[in-house]
């Protein structure tokens, strides 16, 4: 819930630059809006399955995703994409590379939802700073080269300082799977929130404090 208040604060900033942005087309500053799209990435992406509210937790695969708004599908290559469809408005993000994949199973891709509050998150900073679709969408500070992975790193560990220190994606991960109550899923929800995390079942245990349901 800490974790979640944070980005919730940097919600509320948002929307102040957005209608600041509207009102007097001054330019935000990228660092604060790329900080509160990446917080969202890690708290917010989630959609309803079933009744069961479900997020999509991956690992550092968004650092070198690129931005695909077509309605077709983005090509079947080594890079990750933030797929916006508005013809179906159905948007994803695929993975088609990750730290996870054997060279076996390289060119299989998995898709996962992408929720509407980050699909306009993602248009407003690509419309606002004219961000090419030829690249990799997220940029370091400088903005002159996409964050490397002691970067990411250090980033995430930024956006959350205020909950505790040396938080990273595998943490956040893990915090989210200790909420869960595995033992009130179904085995087809159970599959279903292991798929959504890009993880094994074997990862999915019932925490022993038997916490409640998805509190996350």
């Amino acid at each position: 819930k800490d974790l979640q208040n944070v980005v919730k604060e940097m919600n509320k900033s948002y929307n102040k630059i957005v209608n600041t942005f509207l009102k007097t087309n001054e330019i935000p500053d990228y660092v604060s809006l790329r900080n509160i799209l990446i917080g969202n990435l890690y708290m917010f992406n989630s959609h309803d399955y079933n009744g069961l509210k479900t997020h999509v937790l991956l690992r550092n695969e968004y650092r070198l995703a690129w931005v695909w708004i077509k309605d077709s599908p983005p090509p079947n290559d080594k890079n990750n994409y933030f797929w916006i469809n508005f013809e179906t408005q159905k948007h994803y993000f695929v993975v088609q590379k990750s730290k996870t994949q054997t060279s076996q199973s390289q060119s299989n891709r998995r898709l996962f939802p992408l929720a509407q509050n980050i699909v306009n998150m993602i248009v407003f900073i690509k419309q606002t700073f004219n961000e090419s679709v030829e690249k990799p969408f997220f940029k370091n500070n400088r903005r002159d080269a996409p964050p490397h992975n002691t970067e990411w790193i250090r980033l995430v560990g930024k956006i959350f300082e205020d909950v505790g220190q040396n938080i990273n994606c595998s943490v956040l991960r893990m915090i989210y799977q200790n909420e869960i109550d595995w033992s009130k899923l179904k085995q087809e929800e159970i599959e279903y929130v292991a798929k959504n995390l890009d993880t094994g079942l074997k990862n999915c245990g019932t925490p022993p404090d038997n916490q409640a349901l998805l509190v996350f």
